[in-house]
């Protein structure tokens, strides 16, 4: 005959099996107690001092302010650009801005190119966005010109780029010619530790530097590395671009804060100087020229 096993020893094994199961959690959530887990590290977030409406720097309010189609400058960066020389792609059609593009100097490298470009944007004035009132803020709309403080004169850029702080830790990329790139939190990582363009450019970048400064650095697709420093009026100006292969172009600024540049030096020595006048305007501009000798590219008056 089969064993049966009675009703109340059946009853009596469940309950000691129950009461079991709760002394060891128990037990395991008073070791938890006395070992507690570490929390995640997070990033080191920068308490900077929040920019004024008037530029330049963005606050977190007014910073899609610089995307919106009567604020932008430079090319659009959805858009594909064509091959002519002195014209921007699309001509910046739908908006109330002109790109001029005025080449300076090309000198060839091992596929690091030293480059310089003189820019024109006609839109000075951008429109942005303060908030007005102490208990019910509402927006109001403040026209502000050369709100990015534009060198080497409002609307004209002669730069190798540059980022520009938003708010009170982060920052937006700013192209040579004034393109501004959308951002977002890039994901994986601590909130306001990394960030990614969200225009298709895949650029990604960081603004916190050595001991928690305000220092960007950024990665292109083609494994291109700039590091901007030099920082002043709520910008940091590039210093370093290194290609994949570890050839550079160092940028040197007037005083170590841009954004007067005061010569530029690429990996195989040649180097691009830039003369200032006893106001500190741009007046010349000279490079290498044949047989070692040296040339003035660009003169200002």
């Amino acid at each position: 005959m089969a064993n049966k096993t009675s009703p109340k020893i059946f009853y009596l094994s469940v309950l000691l099996s129950a009461v079991l199961v709760v002394l060891a959690s128990g037990n395991a959530r008073a070791q938890a107690g006395n070992n507690p887990v570490s929390p995640q590290p997070k990033a080191a977030l920068l308490n900077l001092p929040v920019p004024p409406i008037s530029g330049p720097g963005y606050q977190d309010v007014n910073i899609a302010d610089a995307f919106q189609i009567g604020n932008r400058r430079g090319h659009d960066p959805f858009r594909k650009q064509n091959r002519r020389q002195f014209q921007n792609a699309d001509a910046n059609g739908g908006n109330t801005n002109y790109l001029l593009t005025v080449p300076v100097i090309t000198l060839p490298g091992r596929a690091l190119n030293v480059g310089l470009t003189l820019y024109y944007n006609s839109q000075m004035w951008t429109k942005q966005t303060e908030m007005v009132g102490i208990q019910y803020p509402i927006p109001e709309p403040v026209m502000v010109f050369d709100h990015d403080a534009d060198w080497p004169a409002p609307g004209w850029l002669l730069s190798l780029g540059k980022v520009i702080q938003v708010g009170s830790g982060g920052g937006v990329l700013q192209d040579s010619d004034g393109t501004l790139h959308p951002f977002a939190p890039k994901g994986g990582v601590p909130p306001g530790s990394a960030f990614q363009t969200t225009d298709g450019s895949l650029i990604d970048y960081t603004v916190i530097g050595p001991k928690n400064t305000f220092q960007p650095t950024a990665r292109f697709p083609n494994g291109t590395a700039v590091a901007y420093g030099a920082c002043s009026n709520n910008a940091c100006y590039a210093t370093t671009i290194t290609d994949a292969n570890g050839n550079f172009i160092s940028i040197s600024y007037v005083g170590n804060a841009g954004p007067r540049i005061e010569h530029i030096q690429d990996s195989l020595g040649r180097v691009i100087g830039f003369g200032y006048d006893s106001n500190n305007r741009l007046v010349s501009i000279i490079a290498p020229g044949l047989q070692g000798s040296i040339r003035t590219i660009m003169r200002l008056q």
